[in-house]
């Protein structure tokens, strides 16, 4: 997988969380690379798949 699919689907699945929690969020995808590390990327990632 590229890590520009991980990325996506990382976001994706950020967006869901905070929306499960009831958190408004005004970042942006460029935000979001921006605040994590490949490390959180990948976690996000094998939770995503997860579910």
């Amino acid at each position: 997988m590229m890590d520009m699919e991980k990325c996506q689907i990382a976001w994706d699945f950020f967006l869901k969380s905070c929306e499960k929690h009831g958190i408004s969020t005004n970042l942006s995808f460029y935000q979001f690379l921006q605040s994590v590390t490949m490390e959180q990327i990948e976690s996000m990632v094998q939770h995503a798949e997860m579910i």
